[in-house]
């Protein structure tokens, strides 16, 4: 199961698998995830296609981003799509990681999820809000055995601290 929030990346998707002929085993979802089904903003930079982001609230008044209203959906509604008891998740969701977490506690309870690819970036930003969200995304992995390793390094990170480092983190079961 892929999900994407763009059309043009799940087109570029489609056309990636119907050259590889895995067709028949992937199904895609033109949604963004989040902690549970509502109505939210998709604001995209022309310029940036990765800082495409999803917000709860529509955009202000001056706004250079492009904003389309969609539906949201959660890793809880992709359990029925999944045609397997194991999984390995990569989640690139511009510091949305905990709602996104936070809308899969059974998808998790439910599914072997041996790895999770996730970047820090986002939540390293130190506000008070990513502060709660480095927290909830912590004691939601710790909980799920879940230790963190720098992706270019195979580092191991201390979850106690995993906030101070940006980057891409691999996300294996201890």
């Amino acid at each position: 199961v892929a999900v994407d929030t763009l059309r043009k990346n799940l087109k570029r998707l489609c056309k990636s698998i119907e050259v590889g002929g895995s067709g028949r085993n992937v199904t895609l979802v033109y949604n963004p995830l989040w902690n549970n089904s509502s109505q939210v903003w998709v604001h995209t930079t022309p310029s940036n296609v990765g800082e495409t982001r999803v917000d709860a609230f529509p955009p202000q008044a001056g706004s250079k981003c492009s904003v389309t209203s969609i539906e949201t959906v959660t890793l809880d509604n992709l359990a029925p799509l999944i045609k397997t008891k194991r999984a390995i998740i990569k989640i690139d969701v511009e510091g949305q990681e905990a709602r996104v977490l936070a809308g899969g506690i059974q998808f998790f309870n439910s599914f072997s999820v041996d790895s999770i690819l996730m970047e820090w970036r986002i939540v390293n930003a130190g506000t008070a809000s990513n502060n709660t969200d480095a927290n909830y995304i912590i004691s939601f992995l710790k909980a799920r055995n879940f230790a963190p390793f720098q992706v270019h390094t195979d580092k191991s990170l201390e979850f106690e601290n995993p906030c101070k480092v940006a980057g891409r983190y691999l996300l294996d079961k201890t």
